[in-house]
């Protein structure tokens, strides 16, 4: 939508991949997402480096950007966490050519836990040093109630 109407219209492929209006591209090419869905923890979490890369290079994500994503997927997702309870999971990375900024949203179910309180202080303090910021929230209602988000 743009002013009220509707600017274009189609498919979320249709849309992302292959825009036909002049505001859609500028939208889009300023604003690169990922998602991607965890429902089986070793073969998922093992694709994720593959995904991570064709995305990079399909949106020319700068290198310490993705290597940045990557180290807080790694990090949360395989270090910190409980191994088990938490999946689904879901990760959302977004990456803004207009001001160089991503984000990183990892959704997981299970219990209430928030990776600070992890005994894995290593894992902790190394995601610290290299994120801008890192919040979390629990949303008993939603069908996966855990969020970290990472701002890098």
């Amino acid at each position: 939508m743009a002013r009220g109407v509707i600017y274009e219209d189609g498919t979320p492929e249709q849309i992302f991949d292959d825009p036909q209006k002049e505001l859609t591209k500028r939208f889009i090419h300023n604003l690169k997402v990922l998602e991607l869905h965890i429902a089986d923890g070793k073969t998922d979490f093992e694709n994720i480096d593959s995904e991570l890369d064709r995305w990079s290079l399909k949106n020319n994500i700068p290198l310490n950007v993705k290597y940045r994503i990557r180290l807080a997927i790694e990090e949360i997702g395989q270090q910190m966490l409980p191994r088990t309870g938490i999946l689904p999971a879901h990760i959302i990375a977004e990456y803004s050519k207009e001001n160089g900024k991503a984000v990183v949203a990892l959704s997981y179910s299970g219990e209430r836990f928030d990776p600070a309180d992890t005994d894995n202080r290593l894992s902790y303090e190394m995601l610290l040093k290299s994120v801008k910021d890192i919040s979390y929230s629990y949303d008993a209602d939603a069908e996966i109630p855990n969020t970290v988000t990472v701002l890098i």
